[in-house]
């Protein structure tokens, strides 16, 4: 491995942040997510969190199971043996950790992907809970659009599919290997969560259906447009209901909901053993603890200690008939809180601050004023290493930030996108630096529209581009004099129109771009008119009937599960095409699973290999052709 893939490596696999719960008695959990998340076939475009799974034991030690480096939301546990989701060879998979014997067992159970970190499975006793696919006729469902005619609609199957995901819950026995199902009748649900304590709950818009642990009954809460924020059965069914000042605390038996509890303040966190413990704000912006034990709410207030609290890690009675409460806070030290028996307002007895380069994750034992934390290693984030400097561009409507390598720039790519300063520049791009390549990530302000005919749109832009290029003086700050042009989605067609029409450049990089403008027909970008109100500029903007005008070589880079209405891969394979059969060298990569944007370490590493392998070839071709 080249120092150069080392560096992508470990760019690729550093954590982005870390996410830590306390499953009770001094177990815990740490996962450290990754910036990219692996590769899923069929995940399209559900929010993974993948990371790599740590088991904090109460005796202090720490078991990180080389097979779940890509776990999926947060795991859940049962006793001695956690359980989730994660990506194994490529696919979803359930898995079961037992801590004692230090053994995974992955599970042929098919997992189902959520949006979130919410993990979809549960424990019921000593059953592991799945919702997994419903069978072949809930999954044959056809997409039905339908419109007033006049008006203009833009479809994205996308949309369509993610309306619901039919699901039916099994149970599966580790000790005897043997699923049966829960009895639930398949329907379609938007999403999945779990607790703790082995519920499941599906949700559909304005309702959640709950499986009662160990049944094949369903609670269905009526949710209406208040977001749920948590539940629990204690043993009967208790959820959290977010209102515009606070949030409910209610209950449901066999008869209708009941109201035990209304909170004025926001919910931050919530942590069940014995009791349930809600840790929320106040309506006087203060801090506090609401408990439910049985039917019987209470409310602690905690001093201000001036650092805000943010989760709970560990609740026990104490000696006097109070309550202990571990409680993280802000600065990520471990407050213990203390209350007398009815009282409520809770004192801090003690502070326990862990390393600068560590977390809390649990509490694994206490006493009093003494306490015994598990801590997880904080890992930095690796970043990309560039120099970078703003360029003076001349226009009001172009922005030009340059990336440079530590030492002399091979060459330069320029990269281009329409102004918009809540983008960032694509990962990618900017770790081309740790290659030798020069980046400058050039942004234009794009309003042809209605100021400037139609017919000097396309040289309005080619000018935009010459003019700020040059005014960068690029070969001062580099010292290298091969450039190449590229941009993803609208500024992969404003690479094509440079390359065409602007000498400067000496090949392209066209990703996840519309190239035909049929496909855009009812407008674009900015651009309001349709393709018959003002034909002549759409043909302007389209690759493929221009083809013949693209005469330098082109690298066409496209994700194989692009649903952005506009950019589908047919689009690819037609510039493929077309370039092709006009005589231009041509090279199209395709990346498996990925969508409109590159988001996995997979299709990262791929498109940039990609990437460097093109703009070295062209380098060479620049340089024997001098």
């Amino acid at each position: 491995m080249t120092i150069f893939e080392r560096a992508i490596d470990s760019l690729l696999g550093a954590p982005a942040g870390t996410i830590t719960a306390s499953v009770g008695a001094g177990y815990g959990w740490a996962v450290h997510r990754h910036r990219h998340a692996p590769a899923v076939p069929g995940a399209g475009a559900v929010a993974l969190h993948a990371g790599r799974l740590e088991i904090f034991l109460p005796d202090g030690q720490c078991w990180a199971p080389g097979e779940l480096c890509d776990v999926l939301g947060r795991p859940v546990g049962n006793g001695r043996r956690f359980a989730g989701t994660a990506v194994l060879d490529g696919q979803p998979r359930c898995w079961i950790a037992d801590v004692p014997t230090r053994r995974v067992q992955l599970l042929d159970i098919p997992a189902v992907l959520t949006s979130g970190n919410g993990a979809p499975v549960a424990w019921s006793g000593n059953s592991l809970v799945l919702p997994t696919p419903a069978l072949a006729p809930f999954r044959n469902c056809p997409y039905v659009f339908e419109a007033e005619p006049g008006q203009r609609v833009r479809m994205s199957l996308s949309e369509a599919t993610g309306e619901h995901l039919p699901l039916r819950y099994v149970y599966f026995d580790p000790a005897s290997g043997s699923t049966h199902s829960a009895g639930v009748v398949p329907r379609g649900y938007r999403d999945v969560r779990a607790t703790a304590t082995g519920a499941i709950a599906a949700h559909a818009p304005g309702l959640v259906a709950v499986s009662r642990p160990g049944s094949g009954t369903e609670r269905v809460i009526e949710l209406g447009d208040a977001p749920l924020l948590d539940f629990q059965w204690m043993p009967e069914l208790v959820w959290l209901q977010a209102r515009a000042d606070g949030f409910d605390i209610i209950t449901q038996a066999d008869g209708a909901p009941r109201l035990l509890h209304r909170h004025r303040g926001a919910f931050l966190h919530s942590h069940h053993e014995a009791v349930l413990n809600i840790l929320a704000r106040t309506e006087h912006a203060g801090y506090a603890v609401v408990t439910l034990e049985g039917d019987t709410v209470g409310v602690i207030e905690l001093a201000d200690e001036g650092a805000a609290p943010s989760r709970i890690v560990a609740a026990r009675p104490s000696t006097d008939g109070g309550r202990r409460l571990a409680v993280v806070n802000a600065r990520g030290d471990v407050d213990v809180w203390s209350t007398a028996p009815g009282a409520s307002t809770a004192q801090r007895l003690s502070r326990h601050r862990p390393p600068a380069d560590r977390q809390p994750v649990t509490v694994r034992g206490w006493d009093e004023g003494i306490c015994l934390t598990t801590t997880s290693v904080r890992r930095p984030v690796t970043r990309a290493a560039a120099v970078t400097r703003e360029l003076p561009t001349g226009r009001p409507d172009a922005q030009a930030v340059l990336h440079l390598p530590q030492g002399p720039a091979r060459g330069t790519l320029i990269w281009l996108s329409q102004a918009d300063p809540r983008a960032a520049l694509a990962p990618d791009c900017a770790w081309l630096t740790l290659d030798g390549h020069a980046v400058l990530d050039l942004r234009l302000d794009l309003g042809w529209w209605p100021h400037t005919p139609p017919e000097q749109v396309r040289s309005r832009l080619v000018g935009q581009i010459r003019d700020t290029v040059l005014a960068c003086d690029l070969k001062r700050h580099t010292g290298a004099s091969f450039l190449a042009v590229g941009g993803t989605s609208f500024g992969a067609t404003l690479a094509l129109i440079a390359l065409t029409d602007c000498e400067l450049f000496s090949t392209g990089i066209a990703q996840s771009g519309a190239y035909s403008r049929q496909f855009t027909a009812l407008g674009f970008q900015n651009e309001t008119r349709t393709l018959w109100e003002i034909p002549a500029l759409y043909r302007d903007f389209d690759a493929i009937t221009r083809a013949a005008d693209i005469r330098r070589p082109v690298l066409v880079i496209h994700g194989e599960a692009d649903h952005n209405p506009a950019t589908p891969l047919t689009q690819a394979l037609l510039l493929f095409q077309a370039l092709t059969a006009n005589g231009t060298r041509t090279r199209l990569v395709v990346l498996p699973g990925e969508g409109h944007t590159v988001r996995s370490r997979q299709g990262l590493a791929a498109a940039l290999a990609a990437k460097t392998n093109w703009l070295t070839e062209g380098q060479k071709g620049g340089s024997q052709a001098e």
